[in-house]
């Protein structure tokens, strides 16, 4: 995209070669653009100000098989960014 091809004619030609994508994009909006214009599945990554929930999954992974009993009470949480 960095050549000014537009999101749309990038996730026509990119869902050819592979049977999902996980797109990450520094413009709001910009992961469900892409995901509309394309017949595979999207995973959003993040876009501009937007979160990134691909990121929560990959915790939930970790959490799940680093403690397989799920003994993780007491624990304390914190969030970043504000």
């Amino acid at each position: 995209m960095a050549k000014g091809e537009s999101i749309y004619d990038t996730s026509r030609v990119m869902s050819g070669y592979v049977d999902a994508m996980v797109i990450r994009h520094p413009e709001q909006g910009s992961v469900a653009e892409f995901a509309r214009a394309t017949n595979i599945p999207v995973v959003n990554g993040g876009d501009g100000a937007g979160e990134h929930p691909s990121q929560a999954l990959l915790d939930l992974y970790t959490i799940s098989t680093e403690f397989p009993s799920g003994q993780i009470a007491g624990w304390c949480t914190y969030r970043s960014g504000g």
